[in-house]
């Protein structure tokens, strides 16, 4: 039943949505800082955990005051629904309200959490953890409410909520794999977008909030789409989405997978500090201030007989203020006229948080055939996948020169854009990240082998004996039911991370990326020259040089060749 049928006289619009039994409310949800504050608090090695209620709308019953509000007649029948529907606007505000009561009593019981409508997730330190774990069921059958048991997860170091995976043991937060693959069909969805509306953009903004809580640098790439929501004059307004704002996106869509995982001890807001901590030095003294207190110093004579630069001295009077005020576990802001010394004190700071970038591990040859084997190719889909498979390893081609998203498939490979030769394949690229807006071809040959399975050339030809296709389609077609349809980049994700698993290898470690990565490793140990590996994969600088993994092998003959020229 639409609750919100027909406009302007239907249920919801009978309800004020800031206004519940008589008293003004504001309907606000726990968000991922909420939980990282608990598990900071209960720190590192804690376990964590998590309830959720089952239908847990169907739990809370109306009001039978209002049984005439939400009723409804059909063939001759008058039909009542007795608890909270999906759809009623004020429903969300009273299931919170419920479960805030509930984590209220949990607390009583010292059992530390938070609630988002019908989720509890919880901390506590590794000892304590199972009795928590206890109490939060005892807690809610005392409520009389339902427990979704199989949607439970019992307390460990790693554990997914609202959409995240949060790890106690590394203190790291990710988002999850769905999650990834939604943002970056949406931000290829909006690279190919020329106008926008009020809601598209709000539901935008809404889902790069999120994942910004993961990857904190990605809140720098919302501020110009938040700009851009304020030239909005209602809700029927339709704007051209700027060049710029696309530039934005491309971030995304180019550094999410990268920096997706931060450091849980790094998220604390530091937009104020809670002390000044000030220095300055000369070539015969120092001195230094904060919250109050002070010192001043004569240089003692080991340090004056050395003649030090007067950089190093500011440095000096920095580590005296570190020396004296820093173990008060307060965050400070160091004011030095010194340029120097800020730059050293930077430098330390990285180095003592280095961040790691998190690459996909390369598909080589090897695993292709392993995958190959544990294809099953009495679907028929099996010989699209294999095909993008293989083309994506030695075209050493991006997901965007392949496949499109499930809301603009037209951006993709097409049938006409593969030429078949005696010998080879000829690969035509007109869209991808390097080519917007058409101003180029990228040709790139495939070579035939049939004497190899991981021939490109035979995978191709068996693929569209499977799925003919007009010129006009897309290039790689599956079977969905009785109809075709286009594979999308979520679709290849998805199979990409099954048949990883299927092989026994860990499918967090790969991505659509590891077949680029893995071409151009293998390119480069078949002696093809970096010049040549830059122009087939398309990269504009030296980027792809981060793909290539060098064993211990190759290193030794650099050593091996130095040495034999002595």
């Amino acid at each position: 039943m639409d609750l919100s049928f027909p406009k302007g006289k239907s249920v919801n619009d009978g309800i004020d949505k800031n206004v519940y039994l008589g008293k003004h409310i504001e309907l606000h949800y726990p968000n991922v800082d909420n939980f990282i504050e608990i598990i900071k608090e209960k720190g590192k090695f804690c376990k964590i955990f998590k309830r959720d209620l089952r239908r847990a709308y169907r739990q809370i019953p109306v009001d039978p005051k209002d049984y005439n509000l939400i009723g409804f007649t059909w063939k001759g029948h008058f039909f009542v629904d007795r608890v909270l529907p999906m759809g009623l606007k004020s429903s969300a505000f009273i299931c919170q309200s419920v479960t805030n009561a509930v984590r209220f009593i949990a607390k009583k019981h010292d059992i530390s959490l938070i609630n988002y409508l019908d989720d509890f997730a919880g901390a506590e330190i590794s000892e304590k953890a199972d009795i928590s774990y206890t109490k939060l069921k005892w807690v809610l059958d005392s409520c009389g409410l339902e427990e979704s048991v199989e949607k439970a997860s019992s307390p460990s170091y790693r554990m997914s909520f609202l959409g995240v995976w949060f790890d106690t043991e590394k203190m790291t937060m990710e988002v999850t794999p769905d999650r990834l693959l939604e943002i970056f069909d949406l931000v290829s969805f909006w690279l190919n977008k020329d106008t926008a509306s009020l809601k598209e953009v709000q539901s935008l903004i809404g889902k790069l909030n999120f994942i910004a809580s993961c990857v904190r640098p990605g809140r720098i790439f919302i501020s110009r789409i938040l700009n851009f929501l304020r030239e909005f004059k209602n809700e029927d307004c339709i704007l051209e989405v700027s060049v710029e704002l696309k530039h934005d996106l491309l971030w995304w869509s180019e550094f999410l997978e990268i920096y997706n995982g931060v450091s849980l001890l790094n998220l604390q807001e530091w937009t104020e500090p809670d002390e000044y901590m000030a220095s300055d030095a000369c070539l015969v003294g120092c001195g230094g201030v904060s919250n109050g207190q002070f010192f001043h110093c004569v240089f003692p004579d080991f340090i004056v007989q050395q003649s030090l630069h007067i950089n190093a001295l500011e440095l000096l009077s920095v580590i005296v203020c570190l020396k004296l005020w820093g173990q008060r576990g307060r965050k400070i802001c160091i004011q030095c006229d010194n340029m120097v010394s800020v730059q050293i004190v930077y430098e330390g700071l990285k180095r003592c948080n280095p961040h790691t970038v998190r690459a996909a591990l390369p598909i080589t040859p090897s695993i292709l055939l392993k995958i190959r084997e544990e294809l099953n190719f009495d679907d028929i889909n099996s010989y699209t996948y294999w095909c993008i498979f293989l083309f994506a390893f030695y075209l050493i081609c991006r997901k965007s020169n392949l496949v499109g998203t499930v809301d603009d498939s037209s951006k993709c490979l097409h049938r006409e854009n593969i030429s078949v030769f005696e010998d080879y394949l000829l690969v035509q690229f007109r869209w991808s990240k390097t080519i917007q807006f058409g101003e180029r071809v990228l040709e790139i040959p495939i070579v035939k082998n049939l004497s190899s399975p991981l021939c490109a050339f035979s995978a191709f030809k068996a693929m569209c004996a499977k799925f003919p296709a007009l010129a006009s389609s897309p290039a790689f077609l599956v079977l969905s039911g009785r109809k075709t349809k286009p594979v999308s980049y979520n679709m290849l994700q998805n199979f990409l991370k099954n048949i990883v698993e299927k092989i026994g290898l860990d499918p967090t470690q790969y991505s659509s990326h590891s077949f680029r990565r893995g071409g151009a490793t293998w390119a480069f140990q078949c002696g093809v020259s970096s010049e040549l590996i830059q122009l087939q994969g398309d990269w504009k600088s030296d980027a792809y040089k981060l793909y290539l993994r060098y064993g211990l092998n190759d290193k030794m003959q650099v050593s091996s060749k130095m040495m034999c020229r002595l």
